[in-house]
C-alpha cells in the first residue's frame, strides 16, 4: 500500500534540474530512490521519515540519478547552418535564408516557409554560422512561449483541475515538461520543433499532473479521455526525441 503523492518538488542535481515526486510508504524500512520508466524520479519513504529528507537523500545519490536521468548523448557537433539548411516549426520544415545585409536580423515568412537571416557581408564563415544559430534558437524558445501560452489556455478547460499558477520554458536536457506543487508548468522549449500533436500532448500530461502527481492508471485515464490517441505523440517523442536537440 502507498500513500498519495505529495506533488511534484525540483532540485538542482550536478547541474541538472530533476523534478521528483515523494511517496510514503507504511511497509517500508529505508528510503529508497525509484526512477520509471517515464523518467519520473520518486522517493520511497518509510513513514518514520520526514519528507524533507527525500532531497537529502537525492543531493547524496546525485550521480546515479543525473546518469540514469541523462539521455543517450546526440551528436558532439550539431548539425551544419548554412544557407539552405532546414528549420522545423511544429514539424513544418522551413528553409533558411542567409543573406548579407548592414546588420543582423531574423526575419520568418511562415506563409512562404522561409526564415531569413542577415548578416554584414564581411562576417567569417564560423561566426555566421554560430550567430545565425543563436538567432534561431532565439525566435524559437520566443515562438514556444506563445504556443504554449496558447495550449494551456486552450486545453485546461477540457483537462479540468487547478489551473496552472505560472507558465516557463526552459532547455531541459531530460524532461519534456514538469508540473511543480505550486502550480508552475514548465516546458522545453524544443518541443516547437516537434510535430504540433507533440505539443498539446505534453500540455495535456502538465496540465492532468497538477490533478494527478503521479503516473499511475488514474493519470494516464485522464489523459486517455482528453486525447484518446495521445499514445502516437509519445512514440513519436521516444523515437525521434533525440532529433530535436540537433
Amino acid at each position: 500500500m502507498r500513500t498519495d503523492s505529495m506533488g511534484f518538488h525540483e532540485v538542482l542535481l550536478n547541474g541538472l534540474s530533476v523534478s521528483y515526486r515523494v511517496e510514503v510508504r507504511p511497509r517500508r524500512q529505508h528510503a529508497a530512490i525509484q526512477i520509471t520508466a517515464e523518467r519520473d524520479v520518486v522517493v520511497l519513504l518509510p513513514p518514520h521519515v520526514s519528507p524533507k529528507q527525500a532531497e537529502t537523500l537525492l543531493r547524496q545519490k546525485a550521480d546515479w540519478v543525473t546518469r540514469h536521468l541523462t539521455p543517450p548523448i546526440p551528436d558532439p557537433d550539431p548539425a551544419p547552418i548554412t544557407d539552405g539548411s532546414t528549420l522545423w516549426l511544429q514539424g513544418v520544415p522551413l528553409a533558411l535564408r542567409m543573406e548579407p545585409g548592414a546588420a543582423w536580423h531574423l526575419t520568418p515568412d511562415l506563409d512562404q516557409g522561409i526564415v531569413q537571416v542577415t548578416l554584414p557581408a564581411s562576417t567569417p564563415p564560423l561566426d555566421a554560422a554560430r550567430v545565425t544559430r543563436d538567432l534561431v534558437q532565439a525566435w524559437l524558445v520566443a515562438r514556444s512561449a506563445e504556443v504554449f501560452t496558447d495550449e494551456v489556455a486552450r486545453w485546461q478547460p477540457r483537462v479540468g483541475g487547478p489551473a496552472p499558477t505560472a507558465l516557463r520554458v526552459r532547455d531541459y536536457k531530460s524532461r519534456w515538461g514538469v508540473a511543480r506543487s505550486d502550480g508552475t508548468l514548465t516546458f522545453n522549449w524544443r518541443l516547437i520543433q516537434a510535430p504540433a500533436h507533440c505539443l498539446t500532448y505534453i500540455v495535456v500530461h502538465e496540465l492532468t499532473h497538477l490533478r494527478h502527481p503521479h503516473h499511475q492508471d488514474a493519470f494516464w485515464r485522464a489523459v486517455a479521455r482528453v486525447l484518446p490517441a495521445y499514445l502516437e505523440s509519445k512514440q513519436w517523442l521516444s523515437a525521434h526525441g533525440q532529433e530535436l536537440y540537433r
